[in-house]
């Protein structure tokens, strides 16, 4: 199977791998789920049939109790990165 977000270049994969909710409240990770991932991009495709919905039903029902906790970074966007002043050309230099 060829991958659809690098236009065929890449072939897909069967391989276990991670599924992030991230949008949640409370964001969370599904280990080993089956999924198509492409060699090139890493782009992953979930076939539906497996079960993975219901389990993500469940897991946002509360049914279900995780297997590990971890920590997450929280980054904020919006908080101003101090950025280092750039330095005068060097043809600028030479005339100081």
């Amino acid at each position: 199977m060829n991958c659809r977000n690098c236009s065929g270049a890449g072939t897909m994969e069967k391989q276990l791998t991670r599924f992030c909710v991230g949008d949640a409240d409370e964001p969370f990770f599904v280990e080993n789920v089956p999924a198509f991932v492409c060699r090139l991009c890493g782009d992953k495709l979930f076939p539906g049939g497996q079960g993975f919905d219901t389990l993500l039903i469940k897991i946002r029902d509360g049914q279900l109790q995780p297997n590990a906790l971890r920590s997450i970074a929280v980054y904020d966007f919006q908080q101003p990165i101090p950025l280092p002043e750039p330095e005068a050309p060097a043809y600028q230099k030479a005339a100081l």
